[in-house]
């Protein structure tokens, strides 16, 4: 096959941030903490510092308005491995208070001269839990994330996932700021966020291997995933058949309000939250069966609540009110945190000036569709006539976003014409009018 290195670039308009009057409040304040205690902690107590965290909520509900400029290159090395370096430059975060909020920067200067402002102005720095990049639930290798030219490492997934939940709390209050969610439902949450799902998938392989002929044809002929024996193998304990149906009576309400937003998958706890149930029963075991059944009840009146509140402007024919597009942006979240996961560091970042956050990481290159999980033996067929690789890229997450893509294999082979874009529901996208090949 011939040579050749092929690139393709996109750049999107910037989102339009709302204003950051609470981002510099939250700032003020947390500059006249004495210290900050990074323990992480259960959730039951406090992870870290109040301010702190509703500070990283903030800067992850507002992406754009610090990020400057995204620059993703993407170099599909052979054909299965591709690397990916993602380059993220911000604004200085005290630019970002002056130009959003000019009226409030005497008081920083104010606040600096605090005894703890006095400590981070001396150094222009200050303690941060930042979200860096959001990745898909893939296997990742050779995994490495600098700050400001120092290297950093993401807090566990069970802590990332307590701290997903939580910022759904936070979304929810952008909502509706008197409404509270239960301790038990936010811990089923940070279950659903932090569910892995390799025990799941191996579980699935193993019961519908063929080993047994009545067994494989009636799981064939009734296309079902093996929820209810993973749950009661994964737990050592059965559970009554009433109590599951009525599992499922929840849970299929939730399915359809995610399948509305993201293409579904039978490896996504967002879309099934009982595949987390195992997790679950260890993180609360004194919760019998009848109180899970009420946990999923919340989350399935909870995701209505937010979905009715979201399409009130389209009944209506209006344009959206703030707390209504928080309403869809918690929706989308949800759906989405099925599918990938907020990398999260704990990191001392410049006051003063801009700063660079570089991710790299190596990554399988996937060529089974994400509509295959449907169990639909004509996509599987088509699969297998007509393989296509698959990579899921994030945008919409800086003022400019840019994309490139290399070859360097001579025996790989980017075809434009074949080039596709695809939103999270498997929409196509407008693909850009030409990919630039320059073949060797």
């Amino acid at each position: 096959m011939a040579s050749g290195v092929a690139s393709a670039g996109f750049s999107l308009s910037p989102l339009k941030p709302e204003p950051l009057a609470l981002f510099l409040h939250i700032l003020l304040i947390h500059l006249h903490l004495q210290e900050v205690n990074w323990e992480i902690k259960s959730i039951e107590e406090s992870h870290m510092p109040d301010l702190i965290e509703e500070l990283a909520f903030l800067m992850l509900s507002h992406l754009p308005a610090w990020r400057e400029r995204s620059v993703e290159q993407i170099e599909l090395t052979d054909a299965l491995w591709s690397a990916r370096e993602r380059v993220i430059e911000t604004k200085a975060l005290d630019q970002v208070v002056e130009q959003e909020a000019p009226g409030w920067q005497p008081a920083l200067r104010e606040a600096i001269g605090a005894p703890a402002g006095e400590q981070i102005a001396r150094s222009g720095t200050f303690p941060l839990l930042i979200p860096l990049v959001s990745l898909p639930k893939d296997p990742i290798f050779d995994f490495r994330m600098s700050v400001d030219g120092n290297q950093v490492f993401r807090i566990t997934r069970d802590d990332n996932g307590d701290l997903q939940a939580r910022y759904m709390t936070y979304l929810v209050r952008k909502v509706d700021p008197a409404r509270m969610l239960d301790d038990k439902l936010i811990a089923l949450l940070s279950c659903v966020f932090s569910f892995y799902s390799g025990t799941w998938e191996s579980f699935r392989t193993l019961y519908r291997r063929p080993n047994h002929p009545v067994r494989f044809a009636t799981n064939l002929l009734r296309r079902a995933d093996p929820v209810h024996p993973y749950i009661e193998a994964r737990r050592g304990n059965e559970v009554d058949g009433d109590d599951y149906e009525d599992w499922e009576r929840a849970v299929g309400a939730v399915s359809r309000l995610v399948r509305n937003h993201c293409l579904g998958t039978y490896r996504s706890a967002t879309e099934n939250p009982l595949i987390a149930i195992p997790k679950f029963h260890r993180r609360a075991p004194a919760l019998n069966d009848q109180d899970i059944t009420g946990v999923l009840n919340d989350l399935k009146d909870l995701l209505r609540w937010a979905q009715g509140v979201a399409d009130r402007p389209r009944r209506e024919n209006r344009p959206a009110r703030e707390h209504e597009k928080a309403a869809g942006e918690l929706i989308l979240t949800y759906a989405t945190y099925g599918r990938r996961w907020e990398a999260m560091a704990k990191c001392y970042v410049p006051l003063h000036r801009p700063f660079k956050i570089i991710v790299y990481e190596r990554r399988l290159i996937r060529f089974d569709s994400p509509k295959s999980s449907r169990n639909n033996p004509f996509v599987w067929l088509w699969e297998q006539l007509f393989p296509r690789a698959h990579y899921n890229v994030s945008f919409g997450d800086a003022k400019s976003n840019h994309l490139h893509v290399r070859v360097p294999d001579q025996h790989v082979q980017l075809v434009a014409r074949s080039c596709q874009t695809r939103k999270d529901t498997w929409q196509k996208l407008p693909t850009p009018p030409r990919i630039r090949d320059e073949a060797g």
